[in-house]
This record gives structure tokens, sequence and C-alpha cells, in this order.
């Protein structure tokens, strides 16, 4: 699979209030995941050598955008930093809730050392423009994990082997993808064959089904004109599409609801031979602490 790992997540740091010289702490707010976790950490760095202690504020995924949007209509000063999507960029800097920093990055920041196009979706608004909103804090892309106690199995490859005539392998197509998801669907064994995300909180299908989309040679549009007719309503478009909705077959029954936690919770129970989550969850895979049945599997 040539293009799994292509879908981001798209974060961006907003500054929303200076910290003057007599501001003993900050207060920094972000979605309820691993990442905020690691940088409550990162902070304790930060308050050793500043004496300025953090609080990482962290939401639940459903309600992260409706609070923090909350507090800027309010004018609130709960927050002095946000760490919010990059689709969050283009209403808040025309808005007014965040802060044109393209001088103080100019002036502080090493752009060049920054990757490119972490700059230009994160931080950059209009497209093309230099102007600064933002810096980058997290680009995460989605994989897919596996169980190598399935996989690995003589017996299960030998099946795989003498119905689908080729060797049971991760899957290098999307074609691929679906036999073997196919293959593992046992539901009298509570086991299916593949989780990913068909929910329609947040981004969840968004973020799911793009990857397949752009791997199928279609996309949203032109990102110069705006232009979507002739682009998402194409022929491979629609292939694209029927081929998400066809590995539902071989999700949980209550796959319709999943997005990257209910998808890692399907997996660390054993429940599926195959996962797609954000890298961010991948070390917990492993982990015997987050993954005790399966972290060696």
């Amino acid at each position: 699979m040539k293009r799994l790992s292509i879908c981001f997540i798209l974060l961006a740091m907003i500054i929303v209030m200076g910290c003057g010289d007599q501001q003993k702490s900050l207060t920094i707010v972000w979605a309820q995941w691993d990442p905020a976790n690691y940088l409550t950490t990162l902070s304790e760095d930060f308050t050793d050598e500043t004496g300025i202690a953090v609080d990482v504020v962290q939401i639940p995924w459903d309600k992260f955008q409706d609070e923090v949007f909350k507090s800027f209509i309010g004018k609130s000063d709960l927050y002095d930093i946000v760490i919010g999507d990059s689709q969050w960029l283009g209403r808040n800097s025309v808005g007014g809730h965040y802060i044109d920093m393209t001088e103080w990055i100019n002036e502080n920041i090493d752009i060049p050392s920054i990757y490119g196009p972490a700059m230009t979706a994160f931080a950059e608004y209009p497209k093309g423009s230099k102007e600064y909103w933002a810096l980058p804090a997290e680009v995460d892309a989605a994989g897919y994990v596996y169980r190598k106690d399935l996989f690995e199995d003589p017996e299960e490859m030998t099946a795989f082997q003498e119905k689908y005539g080729y060797e049971l392998a991760p899957p290098k197509t999307y074609a691929q993808l679906r036999d073997i998801a196919e293959f593992f669907t046992r539901p009298d064994q509570d086991l299916h064959g593949i989780a990913t995300w068909y929910s329609k909180e947040y981004d969840g299908i968004t973020m799911g089904f793009q990857q397949v989309m752009w791997s199928y040679g279609a996309s949203y549009g032109d990102p110069d004109t705006f232009k979507v007719d002739g682009y998402i309503n194409t022929d491979k478009a629609l292939e694209a599409l029927e081929y998400y909705k066809d590995l539902l077959k071989f999700a949980p029954p209550d796959a319709p609801n999943y997005y990257w936690s209910e998808t890692n919770d399907a997996y660390l129970a054993g429940k599926v031979a195959m996962a797609m989550n954000y890298f961010a969850f991948f070390p917990g895979v492993v982990s015997e602490k987050t993954n005790p049945n399966y972290h060696d599997k």
C-alpha cells in the first residue's frame, strides 16, 4: 500500500496571549489523547528551565472544538496557548481569534529547519502568502497494525494460500487488504478482519476515507481554483467510496461508530486482525502496560 501513510492529523500551535514578564504560569489546551500526555511531560523541562509552570488542559475530542471556539467567541482568557486542528486556521485567522505571528516567526524561528509542508498546511494562511498564524505542534500520519500471531500462524498461512493463491503477509495493495480482512472475518469467534474509521463525529470518516480516495487517483478538488465538480464526483472517487464502504462487511458490527479511540479499543481487545490508527497510538499497541494481552503478538 504505497499511500497508506499519507493521512495527517493536522495540528498547529497557536499563541493566543503573550507571556508577560510577570507571568509565572501558562495554560495550554489540547484534545485528550496521548500526544497531550507527552506534552505534559515535555513541559516539565520548560518549567525547570524558566520557572514558569505549565498546565496542559485536555478536552475530549468530541467536545474539543466546541469548547475552544466558545472561549474564542467569549474572548476568554482561560488559555494562553491553543493546539488546534489546522482546519481551524482560516476561520480563526480571518475571524480575529488568532494572532498574526509572521514578524515574530521570521525573527525567532529557523523556518527552513521545519518540514516545509507542515509550515504551509499548519501555519500559513492564505496559502502562499507567507503570513503565519501558528507553528506546527504535531504531525501525525495514519497506518495499519496487524496481529503477528494470526499472520504468522502456519495453519492460517496455508489456508490463506489455498484460498487466495498468494502468501499471507502484510498487505501491499488495497486489494490484498480486502482479501485479508475477508479471510479473518469470523463473527462466531468474535474476530473480524479490520477496524478503520467510519464515525460521523468530528473528522472521523473524512480522515478514514480520504487516503483511499487519493490512492484511487481522486481528490476533493482543485487546490488552486477550489473547484470540486469533476474531482470529488469522478468515477475514481466513486470506486474508492464503494471500496471503503465494502470494508464494513469485515469490521465489527459497531464499526460505523468507530474513530481512533474505538478502533484502538477493538484492536487491543483482540477483536480485529488489522486496525488503522494514528502513529501516535502505536507505542501503546506494543506496550505491555496498555496492551497486556497482545503487545507481543
